[in-house]
């Protein structure tokens, strides 16, 4: 309770969910996955901190509860959050990371199975998930991952990490996260422990996904060998947006025009469809094609972002 009530994040959304929105506690505590009691407290807390006046105030400057909720409503998200923009890229993934292991603090429950995919921004998650309060939760990870890329970025290294500072349980997926052909693909699937594993993502009731960019030479899966050239060249040639757990799709969030994604050892992302909350993270207005595949193909419904590219999003033109 100590630490939702000491979120200024989550406290400024009750603000303008309650006054500005019109809406009621219970609704409020709904949306929210809390208690009405608590957004109760919530806004109390609010006007002893001095963030109600006229209009509804806090300590950020660039008003980012506001765009949360102009997200949600555009997108039509169950949540959205949005940091302010850091000049140092580290920083700035760090915020973000801080701020989705406090929203996982608060919507997790006894029982969930949590999925977890890959990337830099994503590895910040566990940094800031260091007190155990769970004892019956399970992560998963949702593509494969050995070899010489950054350990640190491996789905199977953030279930563990997740793990260990939650508590809970976790499941690993022994194989590479690329392989040559589907053949091995359905090689490796014969494995009892991987099949437990994939068993697990069809039961899974929370995803936390990084979303990527195959085309952006910068990006953390073209540096780590995922992606090689003639790859990058096709997806350019057939206007790939964006990628989650290494698959790749388009603008319209399409998989199928990609042949490299059979080749991918995970979960194929159309299953994120039928998962309850899937939270997806990108940082970087370079990301805002990728995020808006991921959206018009129904592979998010939580979304955390930095300032600039919540404003590029709202300023695009569905």
């Amino acid at each position: 309770m100590k630490k939702i009530l000491g979120d200024t994040r989550l406290m400024l959304k009750c603000c303008v969910m309650y006054y500005e929105n019109e809406m009621g506690q219970n609704e409020i505590a709904q949306k929210l996955g809390i208690s009405r009691p608590t957004v109760s407290k919530l806004l109390k807390e609010a006007k002893e901190r001095g963030y109600l006046r006229i209009e509804i105030v806090g300590p950020q400057e660039q008003n980012c509860y506001k765009l949360e909720r102009e997200l949600e409503e555009k997108f039509g998200l169950k949540e959205a959050i949005v940091v302010e923009d850091k000049h140092d890229s580290i920083f700035q993934k760090e915020e973000l990371g801080a701020e989705v292991a406090k929203y996982l603090y608060r919507i997790i429950q006894e029982g969930d199975i949590i999925g977890v995919s890959m990337g830099t921004t994503l590895k910040m998650v566990p940094q800031y998930a260091k007190v155990k309060r769970f004892n019956k939760i399970e992560f998963i990870p949702l593509v494969g991952g050995i070899g010489e890329a950054d350990m640190t970025t491996h789905s199977n290294q953030l279930v563990v990490e997740l793990s260990k500072g939650m508590g809970g349980k976790f499941k690993l997926l022994h194989g590479p996260a690329i392989v040559s052909n589907e053949n091995i693909i359905n090689i490796l699937r014969q494995d009892k422990n991987i099949k437990d594993v994939f068993k697990a993502m069809d039961k899974m009731n929370i995803a936390v996904v990084g979303i990527g960019s195959p085309i952006d030479e910068n990006s953390n899966v073209i540096k780590n060998g995922y992606f090689n050239s003639k790859d990058i060249e096709t997806f350019k040639e057939r206007k790939a947006a964006g990628d989650i757990c290494l698959n790749v799709y388009d603008i319209d969030g399409n998989i199928q025009n990609y042949e490299y994604n059979k080749c991918v050892f995970g979960m194929n992302i159309e299953k994120l469809r039928d998962v309850d909350k899937v939270v997806g993270i990108a940082c970087g207005i370079e990301k805002l094609n990728a995020v808006i595949g991921a959206i018009n193909g129904n592979y998010v419904n939580v979304l955390a972002v930095n300032y600039s590219l919540a404003k590029a999003l709202l300023d695009y033109q569905l």
